[in-house]
């Protein structure tokens, strides 16, 4: 039997190169988020071809051709043949499907070697579909399109989801179901172009009001063959059913889309234009909000935190009287006992107030002074025991330990007269498998003998949420130009930051003070788990 998980993660590992051949488009979608930029115009053919061998140079095994819509290119079958020649694994279009409908321009594309076409439907007829793209007679053509393609080629289907088709979507994923077509993304629109500016009122939703028919319409992907994805859909929307969760990864994709948005953020301090009353209806906005303090923290005069590995001590001396005007301390990243002794040796004056983030806290422990450090933050209890963390715990220090499989017992071991200098940190973890792999039952158990739970809602740890330190740099975010690396970046978010809540804990006392549950552990867990409470 396939494991669904197991095919979702391997899709989002898989290095994808998007190239966008034109700005053109035959449609007018009432919620077409590109609509400002659709000028008319046309790569030239030496201008894709130089994007395609240079994404194949980089590792890329997956080539998307977009748009606008990029069958409208009058290149369009040579870039599927070039993409060929270079040796991509597979080559892919998402379309309106209205060229298509011409017979012998499907026989060409399928005999260039285009192997997925992802067809644009939103409705199930010509009244809703045509309506939502702005053309009569869109409907018949891309119909026609899909039958001129269906069982040559992979084929599947994206809606994006609206006030005005949700009420259908049930039977609109039924009737191309009927086509033969086992795939589905379902689309969460953006406040951007026309849905924004001239639609919002006509297309945004009420997600509790919508939610009877999602829910049915998500029962769907029960059936057998049956695989459904979701973009950009809020993880709110999706109680119950976590598993559609799109991965959060794909914010590598958002931020790729918009880089030069984003580095005249980073380098002139110009923050986007789409900030203010459409944040809300945005799936980017708790990103943009992370992005706007980490900059406001690189810019700062002062600091609470340094976070350092031995890849980037070099930076560290532009931050430290910063740091000393704060009177902070630097956490320090090993992944080995050498690097470790190593910055103890260059900064000793530095570290009186330090953390050492380590999966080996035993080798450091052998030195006098427990290699200098205040605070040890444990990776993992395979590089721990209980005595190591006694006996560090006796000379003084405090020990973050992971919420992981084990906990309980390993905490059981730890003296009683001790435990009050012990946190518990839930770790966020880098993709779903993960965290089913290695995360614990969700109880409090030993958890309410601690000092402190950080990073899980008071619901789930009986903790009240430390407040943290406000202003933190963590220099492993940098390039080697000293600026903020955007990939590091989005990685980093996805890890640490990316969180969210259940629609019902807007009614929690504590909600103010909650960040939820990391977007991992959610899609483990579920939004189920969390509980709201009135203020005691």
């Amino acid at each position: 039997m396939v494991d669904e998980l197991s095919v979702k993660e391997s899709a989002v590992k898989e290095k994808r190169i998007w190239v966008r051949v034109n700005r053109v488009c035959n449609n007018g979608c009432l919620f077409c988020l590109d609509s400002d930029i659709h000028d008319g115009f046309m790569e030239s053919r030496e201008a894709v071809e130089e994007k395609i061998r240079r994404g194949r140079e980089e590792g890329g095994e997956r080539l998307i051709l977009s748009g606008g819509e990029a069958s409208l290119h009058p290149d369009f079958v040579h870039f599927i043949e070039f993409g060929r020649a270079q040796g991509y694994r597979w080559i892919q279009t998402i379309t309106n499907g209205r060229m298509y409908a011409y017979r012998k321009f499907a026989d060409r594309v399928v005999a260039a070697g285009l192997n997925e076409t992802t067809f644009s439907m939103h409705g199930h007829h010509a009244d809703l579909h045509d309506r939502l793209v702005g053309v009569p007679g869109a409907f018949k053509q891309a119909f026609a399109g899909l039958q001129n393609l269906v069982g040559r080629i992979v084929v599947n289907i994206d809606v994006v989801l609206n006030q005005l088709n949700i009420p259908h979507l049930h039977d609109i994923l039924e009737f191309y179901m009927a086509m033969g077509i086992h795939e589905f993304d379902l689309l969460h629109m953006v406040p951007f172009g026309r849905a924004w500016r001239e639609n919002r009122e006509l297309l945004f939703f009420d997600p509790v009001e919508m939610m009877p028919h999602l829910s049915l319409a998500f029962e769907l992907r029960h059936r057998p063959g049956i695989y459904m994805w979701t973009n950009r859909l809020p993880a709110p929307f999706l109680e119950g059913n976590e598993d559609l969760i799109q991965d959060p990864h794909k914010l590598h994709d958002e931020v790729r889309g918009r880089r030069e948005m984003f580095e005249e953020w980073r380098d002139l301090g110009t923050e986007p234009v789409c900030q203010g009353d459409r944040c809300g209806y945005c799936p980017m906005e708790g990103f943009c909000g992370s992005l706007r303090k980490t900059l406001a923290d690189l810019k700062g005069t002062s600091c609470d935190s340094v976070t350092c590995d031995a890849d980037h001590l070099a930076f560290l001396d532009l931050y430290l009287p910063r740091l000393k005007a704060a009177g902070g301390g630097v956490s320090f990243v090993s992944s080995s006992p050498e690097d470790t002794l190593c910055y103890v040796g260059q900064f000793p004056e530095r570290i009186s107030t330090s953390t050492l983030v380590t999966a080996n806290p035993a080798a450091v422990l052998q030195q006098s002074d427990a290699g200098g450090f205040a605070q040890w933050v444990i990776d993992s209890l395979e590089g721990a025991s209980p005595e190591v963390v006694a006996a560090f715990c006796r000379r003084g220090g405090e020990v973050t330990l992971p919420f992981e499989n084990g906990i309980d017992d390993f905490l059981s071991r730890v003296p009683a007269s001790l435990r009050e200098q012990v946190t518990v940190r839930a770790v966020p973890r880098l993709f779903v498998s993960d965290s089913r792999r290695l995360d614990p039952p969700l109880s409090v158990g030993l958890l309410a003998t601690v000092g402190e739970v950080v990073g899980m809602p008071i619901c789930l740890s009986g903790k009240p949420t430390p407040e943290e330190r406000e202003v933190r740099v963590d220099l492993r975010l940098m390039n080697e130009e000293g600026k903020l690396d955007l990939a590091l970046f989005t990685d980093w978010f996805v890890l640490q930051e990316y969180r969210v809540k259940s629609l019902r804990c807007a009614s929690c006392a504590g909600s103010p003070r909650c960040e939820g549950l990391h977007i991992n552990a959610v899609r483990n867990y579920g939004l189920g788990v969390l509980v709201p409470f009135e203020e005691d």
